[in-house]
């Protein structure tokens, strides 16, 4: 299997990974490829302080980009939306998590 995702952490990839995603979904859906692509999102956990402001600052960033040009919503989620989205986490210690709706994987 491979990722195939929204996020990014540098400003140029992330044009280059949207446009992966886009691709991929085009192809399966509309030209009928089949791929095996799923788009069953992503959850990157946060489990201490030093995390938290990693993540909040890679929060703003997705906004401002979300903002300016689309793309894909990232959100700051619960330990209890995490257990909702994916029952078989560990949610002991965890502070809370970033989802990004839409990223996937190739089977």
């Amino acid at each position: 299997a491979g990722l195939v995702t929204y996020y990014h952490g540098g400003n140029n990839f992330k044009f280059w990974h949207q446009e992966g995603v886009d691709m991929y979904k085009k192809w399966q859906n509309e030209e009928g490829i089949q791929l095996s692509f799923n788009q069953p999102g992503s959850i990157r956990l946060i489990q201490n302080e030093d995390r938290m402001k990693e993540a909040n600052y890679t929060l703003s960033k997705s906004k401002l980009y979300q903002g300016l040009f689309g793309g894909p919503e990232m959100n700051m989620i619960s330990p209890e939306e995490v257990k909702r989205l994916h029952p078989l986490v560990n949610t002991d210690g965890l502070l809370a998590a970033l989802y990004t709706q839409g990223d996937g994987h190739i089977d």
